[in-house]
C-alpha cells in the first residue's frame, strides 16, 4: 500500500499522533513476522527494547485427573482475584483494567487457585479456543516456591483443559523467569517465539 512506502519518521508520526489522541504509548511489538529493518530503524531512534517474552507451546496437554488440592472456578470469584492479586503483589486499587479483562475472557474460562490449608499458595488462569489451552497469569507465592506448587496448578489446568477438547497448549513467561521456564520445560512445552516491544522515547 501507499503506506507502506513511506518514509519510516512520516509513519512514525502518525502512529504518535494517534496514540496521543488517545493519551496512549507509542508501542512497537517485535515477533519474527515484522518488516524486514523496522527494528534496526526503531534502534537508531532511540527506541528501547523491554518486556522480552518467550511463547512456549507443547503439542498435547496431558490427561489424568485433577488434582484435587486445586479449584477451578468458571468466574473471576472475589477469592480467586484476592489471591491472585496477593499472590502477583499488585495493589487492587490499581487492577480495575485487568480484572475488566479477566471478566470478558471467552468461555470455557477456568480460574484455578491452590491453597495450602486455608492460605492461597498459586493461581493462574486457563481458556480452551480451537483445540488450544491457553494458561495465563500463573503466580505462586514467592515464599513457597520449589515446593511443587505450580506444578500442581498446571497439571490441574492441563486436566481442565483436555476434558473440554484441547489437545495443545500455549504460555508466555518473560525471558528473565528461569525458574518458571524450567517448569514448563519438565512439563513438555517447548519454545514457539519470542517478542518484546520497542517503547518511543518520546
Amino acid at each position: 500500500t501507499e503506506s507502506s512506502t513511506r518514509p519510516l519518521d512520516e509513519k512514525l508520526d502518525r502512529c504518535r499522533r494517534w496514540y496521543a489522541e488517545r493519551g496512549l504509548p507509542l508501542l512497537f511489538r517485535i515477533t519474527p513476522a515484522v518488516e524486514a529493518g523496522l527494528e534496526d530503524g526503531l534502534d537508531e531512534r532511540g527506541f528501547a527494547a523491554e518486556g522480552r517474552t518467550i511463547v512456549m507451546a507443547q503439542s498435547v496437554v496431558p490427561t489424568g485427573a485433577q488434582p484435587s488440592e486445586a479449584r477451578i472456578g468458571v468466574s473471576p470469584s472475589g477469592r480467586w482475584i484476592a489471591a491472585e492479586l496477593e499472590l502477583a503483589g499488585v495493589d487492587p486499587v490499581q487492577a480495575a483494567g485487568w480484572l475488566a479483562v479477566m471478566k470478558r475472557l471467552p468461555d470455557p474460562a477456568g480460574f484455578a487457585l491452590l491453597r495450602s490449608g486455608d492460605t492461597p499458595v498459586a493461581a493462574g488462569v486457563g481458556v480452551v479456543i480451537g483445540g488450544w489451552l491457553g494458561v495465563f497469569e500463573v503466580v505462586v507465592d514467592p515464599d513457597r516456591r520449589r515446593r511443587g506448587h505450580g506444578r500442581l496448578l498446571m497439571e490441574a489446568l492441563h486436566a481442565w483443559g483436555a476434558e473440554r477438547g484441547a489437545q495443545r497448549s500455549f504460555l508466555q513467561v518473560v525471558v528473565e523467569n528461569r525458574a518458571a521456564i524450567g517448569l514448563y520445560e519438565d512439563l513438555g512445552y517447548e519454545e514457539a517465539y519470542r517478542y518484546w516491544y520497542r517503547r518511543d522515547p518520546g
